[in-house]
């Protein structure tokens, strides 16, 4: 299938390897940028996440991290537009891989889309682990989350799922209780989105069997889902990788 998909960023972090990969991975701070997916070729436009909101807002200054920078021209309505030349009242769909704050804030920027995502993640996103309270926005630290902010047209999915031809959405448990990754079939094979469970490159191996980031809700559910998603036999597209930004699309012309 001719699909293609375009990574584009909406902001950036700094954040030490170690929190993503574990003891041993490094302590110097790397850029962790905040990548939205475009899917093209497709029936209809497919976004794959939203971003983080605007790093002067209350919110990101209260809860979030205050490496968190996002330029003018990232702001995720204009990189889609110079990215792809979609507007953000174009999008049909959006799959949100899972409700953290840098994948979930900007959900009112795509009023005409309908909106992907796991009943479970919903679920735990409205009372999570004390840990990730502030990850969420959750209700219990007397907030409201942004996914919640405004009415949307909401699929609540009850696991694997086609969305539509060619792209699928799989529930890989561990990094949040009902995160999913976006498998694609492109006329180079399957690729697959991996969100935070895979969030660098140095979380998939030689043989393309990948490891779960260290940064996980439940890490026993996390190596299931990797071994899960090991078997697809994809290559896999890491979620916060500045790497991924090295081509403008996949399949790489």
């Amino acid at each position: 299938m001719n699909l293609r998909i375009f990574p584009i960023k909406v902001g950036n972090e700094l954040w030490s390897k170690s929190y993503l990969n574990g003891p041993g991975a490094g302590d110097t701070p790397i850029d962790i940028p905040h990548i939205i997916f475009y899917i093209d070729g497709a029936d209809k436009k497919v976004l794959v996440d939203t971003g983080g909101g605007d790093p002067a807002s209350a919110d990101m200054i209260k809860f979030h991290s205050k490496t968190y920078t996002r330029k003018p021209e990232e702001e995720p309505t204009i990189a889609l537009k110079m990215a792809t030349g979609v507007s953000s009242e174009e999008i049909d769909i959006v799959i949100l891989t899972h409700l953290h704050w840098d994948h979930a804030c900007n959900c009112h920027l795509f009023p005409n889309a309908e909106f992907y995502v796991q009943m479970t993640e919903v679920i735990d996103s409205i009372n999570p682990v004390p840990r990730f309270a502030k990850t969420y926005q959750s209700f219990n630290i007397g907030t409201v989350p942004p996914w919640a902010q405004q009415p949307l047209k909401w699929n609540f999915l009850y696991g694997d799922t086609e969305i539509l031809p060619g792209i699928k959405v799989l529930l890989i448990p561990g990094h949040s209780a009902g995160i999913q990754g976006v498998a694609v079939t492109t006329n180079d094979g399957l690729y697959f989105l991996g969100s935070d469970a895979y969030p660098l490159y140095d979380n998939i191996n030689e043989d393309g069997s990948v490891l779960p980031s260290m940064l996980s809700l439940n890490l026993e559910a996390a190596f299931h889902s990797s071994w899960k998603v090991s078997k697809l036999g994809a290559k896999i597209i890491p979620g916060h990788d500045i790497a991924v930004l090295d081509h403008k699309f996949y399949p790489v012309a």
